[in-house]
């Protein structure tokens, strides 16, 4: 490896801001530059030496756009992107997941679940700024006092039996 790729192998892993390919670009450098044999790098980077050598064939092939990660199978989402990107870019102060979700409701007719909405907000680049609370549909009082009434029958009927000793 002469000098020139080995400073644009280290300036793109310095500027590389995606962790993933980071440690691929990093897995690259030990193998070209260090010298390291593809099972050491494997080892250190927890990872497969099929892996590791998947990557430096690729990086061999096609340069550092090898590294970058690839179209994957799968579904195809309900509302493009590209829509999403203009709902957030049209409606003012969509900062929650749950505020996007209601936004693709309104104009699409979609319904997403809050955490496959936080994932396409990552994907966009945002950040949620308030965490959304865990348990959405919390139960009335009058089911809730049941309940109570329940356990406490059970708790009695355990204690008649011997199995249920005070307090435990």
């Amino acid at each position: 490896m002469d000098e020139k790729d080995r400073d644009l192998l280290i300036r793109a892993y310095k500027a590389e801001k995606d962790h993933l390919i980071g440690n691929r670009i990093h897995a690259v450098c030990m193998v070209k530059i260090n010298g390291l044999k593809i099972s050491e790098v494997a080892s250190l980077c927890y990872c497969d030496s099929r892996t590791v050598s998947n990557w430096v064939r690729r990086f061999d092939e096609e340069g550092l756009a090898g590294l970058k990660d690839r179209p994957r199978s799968g579904r195809p989402p309900r509302v493009a992107l590209r829509k999403i990107r203009r709902i957030i870019a049209v409606e003012d102060g969509i900062t929650t997941p749950r505020m996007l979700k209601n936004a693709i409701r309104e104009k699409h007719g979609v319904e997403y679940h809050v955490t496959n909405v936080r994932k396409i907000m990552r994907r966009l680049g945002m950040s949620a700024k308030t965490s959304q609370a865990v348990h959405t549909g919390r139960a009335e009082m009058e089911e809730i006092r049941e309940w109570q009434r329940g356990t406490k029958r059970r708790i009695a009927y355990l204690k008649s039996r011997g199995v249920c000793h005070r307090g435990r």
